[in-house]
């Protein structure tokens, strides 16, 4: 399974920048751990990225956490 931290103050320099990690463990063929694939995902970015979607007049997106905590809207 995927795991998703919480938001964080993020990496860049901009007051109030947010980030989440994201991970995953690797298996080898064996299916014993072989390491883990991590990335960090800019809070902002991802607003941009589904801005251009096309939900129509009612349609909207939310990405929550965990929590509950609104990441990203979009209507």
């Amino acid at each position: 399974a995927i795991h998703i931290t919480p938001l964080f103050p993020g990496a860049r320099a901009e007051a109030g920048a947010q980030a989440m990690h994201l991970s995953h463990p690797v298996f080898d063929g064996d299916g014993k751990f072989a390491g883990v694939v991590m990335a960090a995902l800019d809070a902002a970015w991802l607003q941009r990225r589904h801005d251009g979607l096309g939900l129509g007049s009612s349609g909207q997106l939310q990405l929550l956490d965990r929590d509950g905590l609104l990441i990203a809207r979009v209507s």
